[in-house]
């Protein structure tokens, strides 16, 4: 039975997003975008899951957070200025060199 029941909204291990370089203020603007996008699409799905069939409690869903490492490369023919660092502030994605196994 359980195979059957299908979420309308899927979770992939790994999203991509491809950010154009017109500056630093347009750079920030569209991964802050990218990532305000994956925590929708996360809270979407768990939001889901309290409906019917019923997996988790309202309060369960709420206190979900989503694992969010972000990989930056760097394909501008030239590279200068360099790209900005990108500060979390909220702990809310980790900024990688390469990304860690995933969580069990």
């Amino acid at each position: 039975m359980l195979e059957s029941v299908r979420p309308a909204v899927e979770l992939k291990m790994s999203s991509l997003a491809s950010v154009e370089w017109p500056g630093e203020g347009n750079f920030r603007a569209q991964v802050a975008e990218a990532l305000q996008n994956l925590r929708d699409q996360f809270r979407r799905a768990a939001d889901q899951m309290t409906g019917s069939p019923r997996w988790l409690t309202v309060d369960e869903a709420a206190a979900l957070k989503p694992r969010i490492e972000v990989l930056i490369q760097d394909y501008r023919a030239d590279q200068s200025p360099r790209l900005p660092s990108l500060s979390p502030g909220d702990g809310a994605f980790t900024v990688v060199s390469h990304f860690g196994p995933p969580l069990d």
